[in-house]
């Protein structure tokens, strides 16, 4: 991946919003974690855990270090996530392959790069 835009000391985001199939809005408890991987051949590699937001976001960071080494130094990682409640299993999403970091990163002043991976209904 390229250095991160107008400023390499920002911060890279990957965000995933949930929502509740039963609530019919943003799902979010403090009894969900959410955590995401990148699919590889041998072995997943988990790039961090959260929880939602009151919006039902969940969002996970990375430093321009951690970016561009490791799991995601492929430059088109292979996303999915996990959701958990009280470390019960209770979503899974699909894989999103080979996803194009610079096509689909965001630049938000104060915030850096923001990666949107899109809403999910779960059922939680």
């Amino acid at each position: 991946m390229n250095q991160p835009a107008l400023n390499p000391e920002m911060n890279m985001q990957v965000q995933v919003r949930l929502l509740s199939k039963h609530a019919d809005g943003p799902l979010h408890h403090p009894d969900i974690s959410v955590h995401l991987y990148d699919r590889d051949f041998v072995q997943d590699c988990l790039l961090g855990q959260a929880t939602p937001d009151a919006d039902g976001v969940v969002r996970f960071y990375f430093s321009p270090d951690e970016m561009n080494r490791g799991a995601l130094e492929d430059r088109r990682p292979d996303f999915f996530f996990i959701v958990y409640r009280r470390g019960t299993v209770v979503y899974q999403s699909p894989v999103m392959e080979n996803v194009d970091i610079e096509s689909v990163e965001q630049y938000k002043k104060g915030l850096g790069e923001i990666i949107d991976l899109g809403s999910f209904l779960v059922n939680a």
